[in-house]
């Protein structure tokens, strides 16, 4: 299921609605896109691109300034390298 909001944080779900705005305006864009974003909404962003359950917000853990590479082809968006943790 969907993970608890952080305590006066965005739930899950407000911040899947702006990660797939995030996403939509990237894939608009045939340029390659540099995407900066604190954990918790790179979590999202990533499990919202590749279509993953919410429920693993809280298993990906990644260094800071961790280069996540995802690349969008006629099907959808895919791991491009896949991110390490």
């Amino acid at each position: 299921g969907e993970p608890a909001a952080p305590d006066g944080g965005e739930t899950w779900a407000a911040a899947a609605v702006r990660a797939r705005a995030i996403l939509d305006d990237v894939a608009a864009d045939p340029r390659t896109t540099l995407v900066v974003a604190h954990g918790y909404l790179l979590r999202v962003l990533y499990l919202t691109a590749l279509g993953r359950s919410p429920a693993l917000t809280r298993s990906l853990v990644w260094a800071n300034g961790q280069l996540i590479e995802l690349e969008r082809d006629g099907s959808g968006w895919r791991e491009r390298s896949a991110p390490a943790g």
